[in-house]
């Protein structure tokens, strides 16, 4: 009976955006000449471009071989959807950016992109359209696949993409080994079962990134892994499970200037040389925020750290052993965030806060006054002035084809991911934490407006 009011409804809510969807198209073709001009316009490309000795565009499937496509990028680029991707960067030369234009990118079964380094070493850039606009790959359909597997002795840099897996888990985004050197800027991760992954590199460097409801955010291999250098800061992770993860005595992790929110567990490592400063770990909910399992060297540091409301056992562990603070540390001082609910989170401090301009000295905010702990102070602040993601944490689109438009077809592909389990994240029009009905509710109210 359920089922059969429930496609009552679709059926009477498909009639309705069916009769709106064909006025529009009229519409659409009554304006076709003056829309025509818009496509003769040269768009520019972002400023990051100036220092890549080559540049490659891809677009959505949806653009290719429609000349109504309102991106005048896409009307001469030879690679389209996520088969582009892999095409454009084994087209591209040693010092080579792929521009990844707004839309939905599917991960194919059996099909994951490669990355791999050269002799001499290349350098890749992977770009995503920045805000408002979003850059999502989609591993919800990709059958456990990885989305990346790097490999080589080359420089890889992800900027402005969004990673998410679907509600179920089981993905990862990006996997990383055999002497590479990865940096990301400004990339969400969410619900995957692994954001990324390392073994044997050279290095990782993480800036201004989101990792939300991910079984693991930042793992290395606990039994291959080799020394690396891991360096972390001004991101954010939030509700995740296995947050960090670090496997090898002699890897290098640099830890400022992050929150840790809603984790089970914050910072595992194996680590003996680690610098941890400046950040807010808050409701660790199972293990301790910090728990290193071997002894640490007498270069490691953990300073100007603000613990509150963690409940997983012992604020921080070395080598079994409870740390012994310095009064750097902060335990049990509220941080006062504007908001830690999901559907509004704002990790900026408040006025009132007193942790406000409280981190370490070492280290300056933009703008040069003291530091502040957390993913907004110290030197690489995530800003809206500086191109950092905004406060919006959940990738949220809705034009699921990529066709530049919200309308019945949007509406059809949400049903199809309600029924064949195969919704992601970003399906979650309400905030829900589950695609359902109330979901193409929101889909219809956006599409009449």
């Amino acid at each position: 009976m359920y089922k059969l009011l429930l496609f009552l409804i679709i059926g009477i809510i498909l009639f309705v955006v069916a009769s709106t969807y064909i006025s529009r198209s009229l519409n659409n073709l009554i304006n076709t000449s003056s829309r025509n001009k818009q496509y003769e316009e040269v768009s520019q490309l972002p400023v990051d471009f100036t220092e890549s000795n080559t540049i490659a565009i891809v677009c959505p499937k949806a653009a290719q071989n429609n000349p109504l496509y309102p991106d005048a990028d896409c009307k001469n680029t030879l690679y389209y959807g996520i088969a582009g991707i892999q095409q454009a960067v084994n087209n591209g030369g040693t010092d080579h950016t792929v521009y990844v234009k707004e839309g939905v990118y599917k991960i194919v079964s059996g099909s994951p992109i490669s990355l791999v380094g050269s002799v001499p070493p290349r350098s890749l850039t992977l770009m995503g359209d920045s805000y408002p606009k979003k850059t999502i790959i989609d591993l919800s359909n990709g059958g456990g696949e990885n989305a990346f597997n790097i490999s080589g002795n080359s420089g890889f840099m992800f900027r402005n993409l969004y990673f998410t897996g679907g509600v179920e888990k089981g993905y990862i985004a990006i996997k990383a080994n055999t002497n590479s050197s990865i940096s990301l800027y400004n990339t969400n991760f969410q619900s995957l079962y692994a954001a990324i992954t390392i073994d044997n590199i050279n290095s990782l460097k993480i800036v201004n990134n989101k990792f939300i409801n991910d079984h693991y955010s930042v793992y290395e291999d606990y039994v291959t892994a080799s020394n690396s250098n891991v360096s972390i800061r001004n991101s954010l992770f939030y509700k995740n499970s296995g947050t960090i993860g670090i496997g090898h005595p002699e890897t290098t992790v640099d830890l400022v200037n992050n929150v840790f929110l809603d984790n089970t567990m914050a910072f595992l490592s194996a680590s003996n040389n680690f610098y941890i400063s400046n950040n807010i770990f808050y409701n660790t909910v199972n293990l301790s925020p910090v728990d290193v399992i071997t002894s640490p060297n007498s270069n490691s540091v953990i300073r100007y750290n603000f613990f509150y409301n963690n409940t997983g056992g012992q604020t921080c562990v070395l080598g079994s052993v409870p740390c012994v603070f310095d009064n750097t540390n902060v335990i049990g001082t509220d941080p006062k965030f504007i908001s830690t609910n999901f559907s509004n989170l704002n990790l900026n401090l408040q006025q009132s806060s007193t942790l406000l301009h409280l981190g370490d000295p070492s280290e300056k905010n933009p703008d040069e006054t003291a530091s502040s702990p957390g993913m907004y102070g110290g030197t690489y602040a995530c800003l809206q002035s500086y191109g950092c993601l905004e406060n919006e944490y959940v990738p949220h689109t809705l034009d699921f084809n990529s066709d530049k438009r919200k309308d019945i077809s949007d509406v059809i592909l949400l049903i199809e991911g309600i029924f064949n389990s195969k919704s992601a994240t970003y399906m979650d029009l309400n905030y829900s934490t589950t695609v359902d009905i109330q979901d193409i509710i929101v889909l219809i109210n956006e599409i009449f407006k």
